[in-house]
């Protein structure tokens, strides 16, 4: 009975992780798109976005490791997710860029119309 049960955990991981993998390809069409950002007037709306994918990405990192975990337990070989690491990786300079823009439009506002007190 417990072998059947551990089958059946092996094969419903199994297909949790091809949604996984979907996931992680949508998630790097995302990314890729990030480059069509160029207008710094919309740095709010790039910035809020930006804080959606990098959530997304966080997210994705601590399932890809519980998977890994979980793959562990059971005895089977790891998952590689060195691709969902790369993107972190390349999404990076993105996040910093809109993040570091909309910091200083939001604290020029403030600079420019608060009192030095």
């Amino acid at each position: 009975m417990l072998e059947k049960l551990k089958e059946q955990m092996i094969k419903d991981m199994e297909a949790e992780q091809e949604d996984f993998l979907e996931n992680i390809a949508n998630l790097e069409q995302t990314i890729l798109e990030f480059e069509k950002n160029n207008n710094i007037n919309k740095y709010a709306d790039i910035a809020a976005a930006v804080d959606n994918v990098d959530k997304k990405i966080n997210d994705c990192i601590e399932q890809a490791r519980k998977y890994n975990s979980n793959e562990v337990l059971v005895g089977k070989e790891t998952t590689d997710y060195k691709q969902l690491f790369g993107l972190a990786k390349d999404f990076q300079p993105y996040s910093n860029m809109w993040k570091t823009a909309r910091t200083w439009f939001d604290g020029h506002k403030k600079w420019m119309t608060q009192p030095w007190e």
